[in-house]
């Protein structure tokens, strides 16, 4: 059975300072969790009266389904559904960088508030020049950011994520975006995506084992969804792009 390495990520008296930080020690110490028999526990607590802004790429690291990466808030450092002044927020500055790319399957990205405001995404699952499979990203808020929230793209690659219990807002494109073949499976679902420039979840191209469950999007300028030929149920909408009534 794997061992548990937990990393802590605090604005003091923590292991690291930024989840930069923490992910470098990964990549230099724990390049591969499968040989190292590790699954990691990447936990941010504490206060926060800084954003961390510091923009976060996972690379580098081979993982597998019992050796994974667990990015998580608790304690004061999470949000309870609404930005507040003390809990963890990644706010990007960078010119054309996202805030947090995942380069690595098998990572889970649990409860963080997310911004990129130059230019760039908020959290990217793209399918090149690596494949990152089986990735959840869940209990975020996502905001203001200057392209798309939450974007997971690609071929045939980007295998199996989960998107669910997310709150999307106020981006400048989409604020959920996935696109694949119809060999492509996702879960995009209980999501919240409101005041986005474009549409509040588009998916594009051949989608056919995508499923769009249980989202609620209002106030997208463009359209609350764009669904192409997913799978849709009980989507409430402030348009007629959803399944069910807003109300």
């Amino acid at each position: 059975m794997a061992t548990r390495l937990l990393l802590t990520v605090k604005q003091s008296g923590g292991d690291f300072t930024s989840l930069s930080a923490a992910i470098s020690y990964l990549q230099s110490n724990y390049p591969s969790l499968v040989s190292s028999d590790v699954y990691v526990d990447i936990e941010i607590s504490g206060t926060w009266t800084v954003n961390d802004t510091n923009y976060v790429i996972i690379n580098s690291i081979t993982t597998d389904a019992t050796h994974y990466i667990n990015i998580y808030t608790t304690g004061s450092s999470r949000h309870q559904g609404k930005l507040g002044s003390n809990h963890y927020k990644l706010v990007v500055n960078n010119y054309n960088i996202h805030a947090l790319r995942i380069l690595v399957a098998n990572v889970i990205i649990d409860g963080l508030a997310i911004s990129a405001t130059n230019s760039n995404h908020g959290i990217v699952l793209p399918a090149y020049p690596v494949n990152p499979s089986n990735c959840t990203i869940r209990n975020n808020i996502v905001y203001g950011c200057a392209n798309t929230g939450i974007l997971a793209y690609g071929g045939d690659v980007v295998v199996n994520p989960l998107i669910y219990n997310n709150i999307v807002y106020d981006c400048v494109v989409d604020g959920i975006y996935h696109s694949g073949s119809s060999n492509v499976a996702a879960r995009i679902y209980n999501n919240t995506c409101y005041g986005n420039a474009n549409y509040g979840i588009r998916c594009q191209f051949a989608t056919s084992n995508v499923l769009l469950k249980n989202n609620l999007c209002v106030d997208n300028v463009v359209g609350d969804i764009l669904p192409v030929s997913a799978t849709t149920e009980n989507n409430a909408t402030a348009d007629t792009s959803g399944d069910a009534p807003w109300t």
